[in-house]
């Protein structure tokens, strides 16, 4: 908690300056931050105004006190269909934290954020990752990362002279079925659907 005790006449009116802009507003010039440990050091002001003019206090500066680089979130095994974005998260505290992922044993060039994106996947971005998080305390690594790829798969229905709707479903077992879209003629010429780890069964049935 940051507090600023000013004297004049009343109301007084606080704010809180973060590089310039407000950030949090009162009237009794206390305010609680929250780092975000993206900056060694963040300098704050506060600006007390009144019907009669303003004044800006000098600035306060926080600094974060390092800690060993810990690991809050571990990814799990991502499996995407070929050309589909990857985006594999972290998140971490310490304080001035570096990352490097890897993929295999190699580091990736240029992978140094707290995400790891690929745009648009191709077959040789299956493949065991991990990264390694580090500040001047120590380093830490992630638990190795599966990312798998498969395929679309692709099929044609002929709807013959029909203008009815129609609606594609899916099952495990072939006794129950959910819905998973609504389609039309234009639809059932190329429905693609993603190869999955587990098997399903999809049927094509007029609405």
């Amino acid at each position: 908690m940051l507090q600023w005790i000013a004297e004049g006449a009343a109301p007084l009116t606080y704010e809180l300056l973060l590089a310039g802009s407000v950030v949090d507003s009162n009237n009794n010039g206390s305010f609680w931050i929250t780092p975000s440990g993206e900056e060694d050091t963040t300098l704050y002001t506060v600006r007390v105004s009144n019907a009669f003019g303003s004044i800006t206090s000098q600035p306060v500066s926080v600094s974060l006190e390092q800690s060993n680089p810990q690991i809050l979130y571990q990814p799990r095994d991502i499996r995407l269909v070929l050309g589909e974005r990857l985006n594999i998260g972290l998140k971490a505290s310490g304080g001035s934290l570096k990352y490097q992922w890897y993929k295999g044993a190699a580091p990736l060039e240029g992978a140094s954020a707290a995400n790891y994106v690929v745009e648009q996947t191709q077959a040789a971005d299956a493949g065991d990752y991990f990264v390694v998080i580090s500040n001047d305390k120590g380093v830490q690594a992630s638990l190795p990362i599966k990312v798998s790829l498969g395929a679309n798969l692709t099929f044609a229905i002929d709807p013959g002279n029909s203008d009815s709707n129609w609606k594609l479903q899916r099952s495990s077992n072939l006794l129950f079925w959910e819905d998973v879209q609504t389609l039309n003629a234009q639809n059932l010429e190329g429905l693609k659907m993603p190869v999955g780890n587990s098997s399903a069964f999809y049927r094509v049935v007029e609405q």
